[in-house]
């Protein structure tokens, strides 16, 4: 049975709903006295007049139990009308696990909201990306071509990909701990190398799962390099830059420490830079039959 309840939290409203298709189990007046007791120590809370949270015994119903949450922002010209966030019964399990969770998406709300370039690339890729099998198909029976600024757009699709991850990677582990966790950057590291071996070989396609790797692994240490090297930069600032801003801040901050960047964009210094990928891929002239 559908349950829900509104309440206010500082200036903001928040609706929760309760859409499991079979009730029994699952107290939803303690999930909702958990909302009410975790929210408010979420610090980008601020940002939004409404929210709206679905409960529901998965998240995106085909898959139960492979995520926690996931969020969406509906906007209209330019301007938030609305901001969704679903919930898996299993980010009630305890109190820290909901925190974690409820930071991570709404630092991702809050990148959606406040950069109107993210929410376009979200909805494009909604609408034509989402499906690599259906890409794949179509490209294979020469229907579109392969062509650089096609590849030019999806490589910037993965780049500002990678800055949202990493962003609420890092709030939802600071909303928890305070602090950064002992985390070795080498991981980052072999994943960005492998990432580019799998852009210079043409690999595009086959490379879901390092591209999901990626986005984690390497937009945690993009922002917490950002962060370790401008102690006094605030996590909310970084959420409101776009990539492009966000990748340049790291190759500074990456000087300042001593580091090689994990991305670059122009500069060739980044283990992935953007460029080089794309002066390969205008080289090799990608077409329909190119072996993906």
């Amino acid at each position: 049975m559908a349950q829900t309840a509104s309440f206010m939290i500082g200036k903001a409203r928040v609706i929760v709903s309760n859409k499991l298709l079979f009730s029994f189990g699952f107290d939803f007046a303690k999930a909702r006295d958990m909302l009410i007791k975790i929210l408010p120590k979420i610090k980008h809370l601020a940002y939004f007049s409404e929210m709206n949270f679905i409960i529901s015994r998965t998240v995106f119903f085909n898959r139960p139990g492979t995520k926690q949450a996931v969020t969406r922002t509906y906007m209209r010209n330019g301007r938030v009308i609305k901001i969704v966030i679903f919930l898996n019964t299993t980010a009630f399990e305890d109190e820290t696990r909901l925190l974690r969770v409820l930071a991570h998406e709404l630092a991702h709300a809050v990148s959606n909201s406040t950069n109107l370039y993210r929410w376009i690339r979200i909805t494009t890729e909604k609408k034509a990306f989402n499906s690599y099998k259906g890409l794949l198909a179509t490209l294979k029976s020469g229907k579109i071509m392969l062509t650089v600024p096609f590849l030019r757009k999806k490589l910037f699709y993965l780049v500002d990909y990678v800055v949202s991850e990493g962003v609420a990677m890092v709030a939802d582990e600071l909303a928890a701990f305070g602090k950064f966790k002992p985390v070795p950057r080498r991981l980052a590291e072999n994943i960005a190398e492998d990432l580019n071996y799998t852009f210079m070989h043409g690999l595009l396609f086959n490379s879901r799962s390092i591209v999901n790797k990626f986005g984690h692994a390497v937009g945690y240490y993009l922002i917490r390099d950002i962060m370790t090297a401008i102690p006094k930069i605030r996590l909310e600032t970084i959420m409101e830059m776009d990539a492009y801003a966000v990748i340049r801040l790291h190759e500074n901050a990456c000087t300042r420490l001593g580091l090689q960047p994990l991305i670059s964009i122009t500069s060739g210094r980044g283990i992935l830079d953007y460029n080089k990928i794309l002066r390969l891929w205008d080289k090799k002239k990608f077409m329909p039959g190119f072996r993906l």
